[in-house]
């Protein structure tokens, strides 16, 4: 079994200082490596071959979807070194400012960081409808299915009751003939983790993209919800306006107006599975998304006062009535009435 070091030092970089990230939630491990002014990022998991190896973080995913990339071009990591059969792959190293930095430090260039993220998710979508990568299909994956999270988890947490499984049916039905009404978009390229975290701003004010391994093929709003409605903050409305306006200023009048019906149906897609995907992890002992709670909470209920949801919003309120505000305290029984095959 090949070591990190013997990996390191067959690719030159065995002498390297080393400082290791904080660990994620994947199987994954980073460290950043200097050596002689030069830095890069060391990248550690269980080989893709491995039982335990995760869906959308398996490193032949990232060679591949970095390569794409950038083909493309968009600034993903430079494959330096790889070691799939053991795990180990050496990128690029794009610097420790992210937009989130830049977003907590009220940096007076975020609008133009912003918009320049916008610029990627515009390239993707005027170049990937033609020429698009091996990924899944965001309709066939767990992430579309995951919308299902606000019935199975957050709901029976603030009512502190079971939630039928006729209405969750019914909801979801409803949600799907709201889709049906509308004409399918181009299938593009999805980041699908397209946040400020994954984002990081190079010396030149340009835009890196990380954590792309986990891609998809799907409907091209489902990125700009995540970079402009993420759960982990307000974004400035002149700036959420910016970044529309200026997606929309590619587009024909038809375009644009098939991509709001779209950006309306993923922003609740997304903003549903992530509001009951914390009170799963919290259930499972990884409380740190319940802090999130309240921005999700009014984001589902900005979606669901969209026209195009209304038929599912009032078919929800008239059977549930309001909705509680969320409490920690309301977790203590939750297991109560989570159904035993919630997902």
């Amino acid at each position: 079994m090949t070591s990190d070091h013997e990996f390191l030092t067959q690719n030159g970089w065995g002498s390297a200082s080393r400082d290791d990230f904080p660990a994620d939630w994947s199987t994954r491990h980073f460290a950043r490596l200097s050596m002689n002014d030069r830095t890069a990022i060391l990248m550690s998991s269980v080989p893709d071959s491995d039982p335990r190896a995760l869906a959308g973080h398996k490193i032949k995913d990232f060679v591949e979807l970095s390569g794409y990339l950038r083909g493309i071009g968009v600034h993903a990591p430079a494959i330096l070194a790889q070691d799939q059969d053991h795990g180990f792959l050496l990128v690029e190293d794009f610097g420790f400012c992210s937009l989130h930095d830049a977003f907590e430090a009220q940096d007076k260039n975020l609008e133009q960081y912003y918009l320049a993220a916008t610029d990627i998710l515009i390239s993707l979508y005027q170049k990937t409808s033609h020429d698009l990568p091996s990924a899944p299909h965001y309709f066939e994956s767990h992430v579309f299915k995951g919308r299902r999270r606000l019935w199975d988890w957050y709901l029976p947490t603030i009512f502190q009751k079971t939630i039928d499984k006729n209405f969750s049916d019914e909801s979801l039905s409803i949600l799907n003939k709201i889709e049906q009404s509308i004409a399918p978009m181009n299938n593009v390229f999805l980041h699908g983790d397209f946040h400020p975290h994954n984002l990081m701003i190079l010396p030149n004010n340009d835009i890196g993209v990380i954590d792309f391994q986990g891609g998809m093929i799907g409907p091209a709003p489902y990125d700009l919800v995540n970079l402009l409605r993420d759960a982990r903050r307000f974004v400035p409305d002149h700036i959420q306006a910016a970044c529309v306006q200026k997606f929309k200023s590619v587009l024909s009048p038809s375009e644009w107006e098939l991509f709001e019906s779209h950006y309306a149906l993923r922003s609740f897609d997304f903003h549903a599975r992530v509001i009951g995907q914390a009170i799963k992890l919290a259930r499972a002992g990884k409380p740190k998304l319940l802090t999130f709670i309240p921005i999700l909470a009014r984001y589902v209920e900005q979606d669901l006062d969209h026209p195009l949801l209304h038929p599912l919003r009032d078919y929800m309120h008239d059977a549930l009535g309001v909705w509680p505000v969320f409490t920690a305290q309301l977790l203590e029984n939750a297991c109560d009435f989570i159904s035993a095959d919630a997902f």
